[in-house]
C-alpha cells in the first residue's frame, strides 16, 4: 500500500476522520517535510497523490475529500466501499475500473479532473510550497515531533502489511 493509504487507515484507527491533503504530501517526502519551494514540483507531486488516490485505492476502500467540520480544511477520509457516497461527487477512474475517490461539490472547482487539482491546489498549494503541512490551532506550520512520530509508525506497519 501507499504510504498515504497507510496514514488515512491509521488516523481511523485512531478515531479520527482523516488527514489535511498538505499533511499527505508531507508525509511523502522524503524527508518527511522536507520544503521544495518549486510551485511546479508541489503541484506535479499533488497530482500524483490525486491520481494514486483515483486509480489505486484498494478494492475494499474508497476516498473522500470533504471539508473537515473541525479543522475547516479539505481533508482526505478513508471509508469502507460499502458506506454509501454521493455518486454525484465521484471522480472516474481512468485506470480502474470502479469508483475510488469522491470530491465534495465545493472542492470541485468546474470539472472532474484537472479542475478539480486546481481548485484544490489554489486552496493548499501556497502552504504546501513553504513547508506547512500540519494544521493546528488553525493555522498550518511544520511538522510537530508528533506527526513525524504518526508518520514513522504508518511507514513502520506498512512494512510488516507486506
Amino acid at each position: 500500500m501507499a504510504l498515504w493509504f497507510d496514514l488515512l487507515r491509521l488516523q481511523r484507527q485512531k478515531g479520527n476522520v482523516g488527514l489535511t491533503l498538505p499533511f499527505l504530501l508531507g508525509a511523502s517526502r522524503t524527508p518527511p517535510g522536507e520544503v521544495v519551494v518549486a510551485e511546479e514540483i508541489g503541484y506535479g507531486q499533488f497530482w500524483g497523490l490525486f491520481e494514486e488516490m483515483r486509480d489505486e485505492t484498494p478494492t475494499s476502500h474508497v476516498v473522500r475529500i470533504a471539508r473537515c467540520t473541525t479543522l475547516h480544511q479539505p481533508v482526505a477520509a478513508l471509508y469502507s466501499r460499502n458506506e454509501t457516497m454521493n455518486l454525484a461527487e465521484a471522480i472516474a477512474s481512468t485506470a480502474a475500473n470502479r469508483l475510488n475517490l469522491f470530491v465534495e461539490h465545493r472542492y470541485r472547482g468546474s470539472g472532474k479532473g484537472p479542475e478539480v487539482v486546481d481548485a484544490l491546489w489554489d486552496r493548499i498549494g501556497s502552504y504546501v510550497i513553504r513547508g506547512a503541512f500540519s494544521h493546528n490551532d488553525g493555522e498550518y506550520g511544520p511538522f510537530s515531533s508528533n506527526d513525524l512520530d504518526f508518520i514513522s509508525r504508518a511507514a513502520r506497519d506498512k512494512e510488516f502489511d507486506r
